[in-house]
């Protein structure tokens, strides 16, 4: 059991070295440089999250989503643009002349002086081969695509923040409940210490209640993981911190 542990540890300390090369790797240090995690209160989150708060937050800080209802509003745009071509174009036209001089006779008479002019047209289109109705059906079919895109991105945002929730809950469920078992553990191991020195369990005793602890912490720290791992995951597909 003596070497089998030996065993684990050096694989331990290979995870070791390369968990920090990872880590000063992500950094952008350089992975010769020497690091050292110190142990850390990590606070455990207690906030409960709703499904329809976490998918708002998605759409707000995803940029593809903002990207598809700016095109989406283009598209509305273009589709009235393009509706606007069967309408009738109308213009208002007008202008004033005005000649100051003194002189009153010949093309500057009193007549001539001063004159002004009105004038309305209207453009109508009777026949063009069908070219605004094909233009109409063009922008309706790309509006159309941007929201069936919408549709697909929406669907597959909620179903990414709902596995994220899913696995967040689990994990903080987990974590508190081996949490539990842990501090059980500690406390049995150190009353099987205090009564093997009483002479009142066997050292057979105290082992196994030692290996249980050992075990309940090393399962404890790994929900401890996947605990910080999926809340990181969630806020990475939210696009903000769950913690604030």
């Amino acid at each position: 059991m003596v070497e089998n542990v030996r065993s684990i540890n050096f694989s331990f300390k290979h995870n070791l070295v390369l968990a920090k090369s990872a880590l000063l790797n992500a950094l952008g240090e350089d992975v010769k440089k020497e690091v050292s995690v110190i142990e850390d209160d990590l606070l455990l989150n207690t906030n409960k999250y709703e499904y329809d708060e976490l998918m708002n937050n998605a759409f707000q800080n995803n940029p593809t989503w903002k990207t598809l209802e700016i095109a989406q509003k283009i598209f509305e745009e273009k589709v009235d643009q393009a509706k606007s071509g069967h309408l009738p174009k109308i213009g208002v036209m007008g202008s004033v002349n005005m000649i100051n001089n003194a002189y009153k006779y010949g093309l500057v008479s009193e007549v001539n002086k001063f004159s002004w002019t009105v004038g309305v047209g209207m453009q109508l289109p009777i026949f063009n081969g069908f070219r605004t109705s094909a233009e109409v059906d063009e922008a309706q079919y790309r509006l159309e695509k941007i929201k069936s895109q919408k549709i697909l991105l929406e669907n597959g945002l909620g179903i990414l923040v709902k596995k994220a929730l899913v696995d967040f809950e689990s994990a903080s469920d987990q974590q508190a409940a081996l949490r539990s078992a842990m501090e059980s553990a500690i406390d049995n191991c150190s009353l099987n210490d205090r009564a093997y020195q009483s002479d009142l369990v066997e050292l057979q005793d105290l082992i196994e209640a030692q290996i249980f602890e050992a075990i309940m912490k090393v399962q404890f720290y790994k929900a401890q993981f996947t605990y910080y791992e999926s809340l990181a995951e969630l806020e990475l597909i939210v696009g903000s911190s769950q913690q604030e």
